[in-house]
């Protein structure tokens, strides 16, 4: 019995989105960071995005809130209530909903860096990857050119 009940865990562990959020591959690191947006898990987001990106969400999210950069970045860390305006905005004007139905495929690594090809019924977007820290992380300041 206690064998069945392990299978059983693995399985539905093994096909949760959950896993997705693992940073394994560029691909599931852009794929997964949608899902995450779109279910409005925010330190999923977060722990998927790239340092630039991370970057670029404390300075702009520090100077909307008139506070100092260092505590921006510890509303993000700590996942605190004071930072979801900021998701539920990026979750709205990135449309989440829409990319979360699109393929995703990895292209080419190049060392650190990938280029993931997002692929929907209207067309295909090339989206950045990097491996930071030992997993893959969506570049979604980089992929927009900024």
């Amino acid at each position: 019995m206690p064998r069945r009940l392990l299978v059983a865990v693995y399985l539905i562990l093994a096909l949760s989105p959950w896993v997705l959020a693992d940073g394994s591959s560029p691909a599931a690191a852009c794929k997964s960071y949608f899902v995450a947006l779109n279910d409005r898990d925010y330190a999923t987001c977060w722990k998927l995005c790239s340092g630039h990106t991370r970057d670029a969400y404390v300075r702009e999210s520090a100077g909307i809130m008139q506070v100092p950069p260092a505590d921006a970045r510890h509303l993000f860390d700590s996942g605190d209530s004071q930072i979801t305006p900021f998701w539920d905005n990026m979750r709205k004007h990135a449309r989440a909903d829409i990319f979360v139905q699109l393929q995703y495929k990895t292209q080419s690594i190049n060392g650190n860096a990938a280029v993931v090809t997002a692929i929907g019924p209207k067309g295909s977007m090339p989206l950045q990857a990097f491996k930071e820290g030992g997993s893959w992380k969506f570049g979604v300041m980089e992929s927009s050119g900024q």
